[in-house]
């Protein structure tokens, strides 16, 4: 990714590692969100940064970019070998500071929108996840939400099939692995360390380290000749909170549990990366559609009317109501205000499988009836979610596609059988390259706004 800066001088940090250059000087967006009590609640200050993955990577000292079309470049100018190897890329590359607005990111008065498709000097971006920062802008704010309820505001009319928004809550490292991993001293400040539970491999560095070798090119459509993006050998694993996946046609939360012994950020290598090794990509979910309530959510719903904005609570009750000791995550329960009415989630319309909130004994039984794999009992969902609800997790605020599945996950069929459906929208993989790049897809954005946490029952 090229910008427009190229004449003013390059300053670089001259030290070997996941490092970073100021070509473009890195400003962080203003972001406040509300801590709420029964006392009321109190603004408190914060920002916004970009993920290393959506960053310009160059060589130190140059504006040779080391990293475009889906590829390490293993040649610079005038034929300096920049990346044959892990080791060698993250000696002679560095990410970039970035212009927010360039990227379609736009916050006004406590609120963010973010736009899908942005068009750069020399080239084209697609989709940003944010990281909240605490004050000093050095660290992620780590938000503990055991025995608490967020609360924010959410516009999704303008996210068609195959384009997803998210809020979501990640065992990353607050400081984004600044000098815990040798040579990282871009850390949280530049939105280095991302993590979840599937394990991703198509991360460009991992623990400071460049992730080049074995990296496998991979289209951008079945019908692309031209590569976009790829994998590596490694992956970045931890444990993963969902409260938000949706868009105009169906909406998802959900749980992500790791091993005990591995929850937070941990590399992985290869095989080691398959998700059922130590965490469960698929988690436990609950998506009103799949669950048999299909015109709840929706353009016109009965519940939610996604052509309109509208506030999304979620609460994380305690064994024990309490947040600290021995206490265990109880249930995952979601309601939503549109217009000034209160509309509890959604109810499953599966006998088998009843409620409108996520359980352990409603987990059990929708693997079981949708004939899932159940690693999330394997790794103790419940609890070992709860502990890091307490622990403190990153926020991450998005809006993706999903080229592997055109985002079927969500809004479309995937599989066959009960619990197949999870929206109407048509088989992605016959049209995802064409959706994205219509006029809709091209127009797609989303806002989010007064995001709220606090003790249950304060935020709204």
């Amino acid at each position: 990714m090229y910008h427009s800066l190229f004449l003013l001088e390059l300053i670089i940090q001259q030290v070997s590692g996941q490092s970073f250059a100021t070509l473009q000087p890195e400003v962080h967006p203003l972001m406040r969100w509300e801590s709420c009590s029964s006392a009321g609640c109190s603004k408190q200050n914060g920002s916004l940064v970009l993920d290393a993955e959506w960053r310009w990577i160059h060589e130190k000292n140059s504006y040779t970019t080391c990293f475009e079309d889906g590829h390490w470049l293993e040649k610079g100018y005038p034929n300096k070998t920049l990346c044959p190897d892990d080791a060698t890329c993250t000696e002679n590359c560095v990410l970039e500071g970035t212009e927010y607005q360039s990227m379609g990111i736009w916050p006004k008065n406590d609120a963010v929108t973010l736009k899908y498709y942005n068009y750069l000097d020399y080239s084209m971006s697609k989709g940003a996840r944010l990281f909240m920062l605490r004050p000093d802008g050095k660290q992620y704010n780590l938000f503990k939400l055991l025995n608490k309820e967020i609360s924010f505001e959410v516009d999704v009319s303008k996210l068609p099939c195959g384009i997803s928004a998210d809020v979501k809550f990640v065992a990353m490292d607050s400081n984004g692995g600044f000098n815990k991993f040798q040579g990282n001293t871009a850390g949280a400040a530049y939105g280095t360390g991302y993590c979840d539970a599937s394990c991703p491999r198509d991360l460009r560095f991992i623990n400071g380290q460049a992730n080049v070798k074995n990296w496998t090119e991979t289209p951008d459509s079945p019908e692309s000749t031209v590569a976009q993006y790829g994998f590596g050998l490694r992956g970045s694993c931890c444990a993963q909170l969902d409260v938000f996946n949706g868009n105009s046609i169906s909406s998802s939360f959900g749980l992500h549990p790791c091993n005990f012994m591995t929850p937070n950020q941990h590399q992985c290598i290869g095989d080691g990366c398959n998700p059922d090794v130590s965490c469960d990509a698929e988690g436990c979910a609950f998506n009103t559609y799949r669950m048999g309530n299909t015109d709840f959510y929706g353009p016109g719903g009965k519940g939610v009317d996604t052509t309109k904005p509208f506030t999304v609570v979620t609460q994380f009750p305690s064994t024990s109501d309490t947040d600290s000791g021995v206490a265990f995550l109880k249930e995952m329960k979601r309601f939503y205000i549109q217009n000034g009415t209160r509309f509890p989630n959604g109810r499953s319309k599966i006998d088998e499988v009843p409620g409108n909130s996520i359980t352990g004994p409603l987990c059990t039984k929708q693997k079981e009836v949708f004939s899932d794999v159940n690693d999330f009992d394997k790794f103790e969902g419940m609890s070992m979610i709860g502990e890091y609800l307490a622990q403190g997790m990153v926020m991450a605020i998005g809006i993706w596609d999903d080229r592997k599945t055109g985002m079927a996950w969500l809004d479309g069929k995937l599989g066959e059988g009960k619990g197949a459906l999870r929206g109407t929208c048509p088989d992605p993989a016959a049209n995802i390259h064409d959706l994205l790049n219509s006029l809709e897809g091209r127009r797609a954005s989303v806002s989010f706004g007064k995001i709220r946490v606090g003790e249950i029952g304060t935020t709204v």
